[in-house]
């Protein structure tokens, strides 16, 4: 069988099995400018390839290109194998080719070629709409399971930094919980020793640096052990909590308060001089003495009152305050004593 109509067979079988599926049909032609058959023929573009590939300029050519109607679609050609001197037999001089073939081509077509030259191009074109549809298709799904996939490593992302962020600021809260506890008084709820001198350390300072007034108040209840031993410690710690209210209730905000040890406070007054913390202390004296306790116990307190003059730290101004209190407690209790060098 002639290798042209092999190749036709091929097509049509092909196109066939290709109708069945719906797809559409694959354009196949051994294309030549001069052929036997004239399905063969070539046109235009298949013309100009044939002689470029007997320039030598290629032996093959692809593209993708477009149809009238937009649709895309493949576009190949391919160089046959150059004439032998075999091929002239039957393609060269008509009085050398066999009687049936010249019987069967009268037109004498597809003869007087010459030895070297590339009689045909293998010629096709196939359609791409369907592929690049189902191409398209596969994309898509591809861009929806991508996108799927980065929303959920997205999500997975913002939840660890959400539950980072969560962690971390549960560490903050339970850090700044924990600092206060450790600078708060657990029963009175207002500073410890150790709260009262971080919070009085900076305004002491400034006093120091810019020549400013500042004064400190110790306070103590007078008889306190009498009321543990008499009425129980519950008590007892339900009247330092009722002192302690009292107090904060009649101190400015800048003001700085504190318990000290088991019923001594202090109270630092910011810019004020020993006349003014004298007053604030006589004050709390009356409040303290006029105020009725749990259990209706009446109790007094005592002060000592220290101001800032050439003291070089807080704990030695609390000591001058101490030694004041002392000289009150001496003096009869119930009244506040203010600290002098000389005593």
């Amino acid at each position: 069988m002639l290798f042209t109509y092999i190749a036709r067979q091929i097509k049509e079988f092909s196109n066939n099995e290709r109708k069945k599926n719906e797809l559409p049909e694959i354009y196949f032609k051994l294309a030549s400018s001069n052929p036997r058959n004239e399905i063969n023929r070539a046109n235009e573009f298949e013309s100009l390839l044939l002689k470029r590939m007997n320039a030598g300029e290629l032996s093959k050519f692809k593209e993708v290109s477009e149809d009238n109607n937009g649709d895309k679609f493949l576009y190949f050609a391919m160089a046959n194998d150059p004439n032998a001197k075999s091929c002239l037999l039957c393609h060269g001089d008509p009085a050398d080719a066999p009687k049936e073939m010249v019987d069967l081509y009268p037109q004498a077509a597809g003869y007087h070629e010459e030895e070297g030259n590339i009689r045909s191009l293998i010629s096709i074109r196939v359609p791409l709409k369907t592929h690049l549809r189902a191409g398209e298709k596969i994309s898509n799904t591809l861009t929806m399971v991508t996108f799927i996939i980065l929303s959920l490593i997205l999500s997975l992302i913002w939840f660890f930094i959400k539950y980072a962020d969560t962690q971390h600021q549960i560490i903050l809260d339970k850090n700044q919980q924990l600092e206060r506890t450790s600078i708060t008084d657990y029963l009175t709820n207002i500073y410890n020793r150790m709260g009262f001198m971080q919070a009085a350390e900076q305004p002491f300072s400034g006093a120091k640096r810019y020549d400013k007034s500042f004064s400190l108040i110790m306070l103590d209840l007078d008889h306190f052990k009498q009321v543990n031993d008499t009425h129980g410690h519950e008590t007892g710690d339900r009247v330092l909590q009722e002192l302690a209210l009292l107090i904060k209730s009649r101190l400015r905000t800048s003001d700085i308060f504190g318990r000290v040890g088991g019923e001594e406070f202090l109270i630092a007054v910011v810019e004020q001089s020993e006349e003014g913390a004298a007053t604030v202390a006589n004050v709390l004296r009356t409040a303290v003495a006029d105020f009725h306790f749990v259990k209706d116990l009446s109790l007094t307190a005592s002060f000592g009152v220290a101001e800032l003059t050439d003291e070089v730290s807080l704990s030695a101004l609390i000591s001058h305050a101490d030694q004041a209190l002392y000289h009150a407690k001496n003096a009869g209790r119930n009244r506040f004593c203010l600290y002098s060098a000389e005593v």
